[in-house]
């Protein structure tokens, strides 16, 4: 099943179904790194620098992704949260793009922007995951749910990113991540969050014995609600004022 009868909390699949393009993101936002620590060997011949040198950068995502953190991190909620993870997508794109190159330098931007990029992206989608339903519960398992998936992720992109590497080496692997990252970012951009909320059950007091008007201005104001008929104004039921 993949709801839930009234005064039940939808399933995991539902939460699923509803956060795919989250679950998405956080994924994506780990594939950069895994990328550069699983064909490393090849990375370093292929840009003529040394190995303790190309260790030495994949250290500074690190450092990038510390002092973003730091100066970002009060900014989170003064900004849309989507904007952030489209842009985190985006910057993360871009390096993966920087990194097709195969230079020296194109590696250390490469993992700076990755680094930044990331310590945006993963508690943006986290706290876009539970803003989608108003139910604390559900909204704690919609987070848990990005963190599953990016542990998840951590574990199995290594041997998943091997096979296609076989047929278009690494370069390939970064390109096509660099694309998903960009569709992402799109698609998060684009997308009404409010519309996305669940609403959950219907609340005490509003059930099938008061019926709601259709139309604009067919509702009014205080206790009541009425409506128009040929004998005059009836009484159609009491309505708090939060159910308008």
């Amino acid at each position: 099943m993949s709801g839930a009868g009234p005064g039940y909390g939808p399933t995991d699949r539902g939460i699923a179904l509803r956060i795919w393009p989250l679950l998405g993101a956080a994924a994506l936002g780990l594939v950069p790194f895994t990328v550069y620590s699983n064909f490393l060997v090849d990375i370093t011949r292929d840009s003529g620098a040394s190995s303790a040198l190309m260790g030495w950068l994949r250290g500074t995502g690190g450092v990038a992704a510390l002092a973003v953190g730091l100066c970002c991190a009060p900014l989170l909620d003064r900004m849309s949260r989507r904007a952030a993870a489209a842009a985190a997508l985006a910057v993360i794109g871009a390096a993966c793009a920087l990194g097709v190159l195969g230079t020296v330098w194109s590696w250390a931007g490469f993992c700076l922007l990755v680094g930044a990029g990331t310590t945006v992206l993963n508690p943006a989608v986290s706290a876009m995951a539970a803003d989608r339903f108003r139910d604390p519960a559900t909204s704690g398992r919609a987070a848990t749910q990005v963190s599953a998936t990016m542990t998840l992720t951590a574990v199995l992109a290594a041997p998943l990113l091997a096979g296609p590497a076989l047929l278009w080496g690494w370069r390939g692997d970064l390109a096509a991540t660099a694309v998903l990252a960009v569709a992402v970012a799109v698609l998060l951009g684009r997308r009404d969050d409010g519309g996305l909320r669940h609403r959950g059950p219907a609340a005490p007091g509003t059930g099938s014995g008061q019926h709601a008007l259709s139309g604009p201005g067919s509702e009014t104001p205080g206790p009541g609600r009425a409506r128009a008929t040929a004998s005059g104004t009836e009484v159609v039921g009491s309505v708090s004022p939060g159910a308008n």
